[in-house]
């Protein structure tokens, strides 16, 4: 039986400047994780595909895909799509979910997790804290909450 772990955050604006869910992934591509997959896709929920999370792999660029983000979060659907962090040669895959409220949903991907100590199956929490917190932070938005769960 494999573990589920998430990261749960709530965002609040900043400034008073209202948040947007494209800024959100920019801040994300500014901490070191990238849209694409290693074969150069992004890998999304498709409009419309609100609660069944039917991901899909297509070479689009990232206008596009913003393009399609602004469209879902206008229509107040959740927007669903994996990100990828790159370190020592291997690539780390979360699933993220951006709520209309702007709860942050992070999914470790159970195939490509960052282990502290793989004898004990320990994830490695703070690696995951440090390359996503910080990062969703800055003069727009601010992380009001957050938490972890392991299932």
């Amino acid at each position: 039986m494999s573990t589920e772990y998430l990261f749960k955050i709530e965002l609040a604006k900043r400034n008073g400047k209202e948040l947007n869910a494209v800024h959100v992934i920019e801040n994300m591509i500014k901490g070191g994780w990238s849209l694409f997959s290693e074969e150069g896709k992004i890998i999304y929920a498709d409009i419309s595909d609100e609660y069944d999370f039917h991901f899909m792999a297509k070479n689009i660029s990232k206008a596009a895909y913003y393009d399609m983000v602004n469209e879902k979060q206008i229509k107040c659907e959740l927007i669903a799509f994996a990100m990828f962090y790159i370190e020592n040669e291997h690539t780390y895959r979360i699933d993220v979910i951006i709520t209309s409220d702007f709860q942050v949903l992070i999914s470790i991907d159970d195939l490509n997790k960052k282990m502290l100590c793989n004898q004990f199956k320990l994830l490695d929490i703070n690696w995951y804290a440090y390359h996503i917190i910080p990062y969703l932070t800055n003069d727009e938005m601010q992380v009001e909450f957050f938490s972890f769960y392991k299932y």
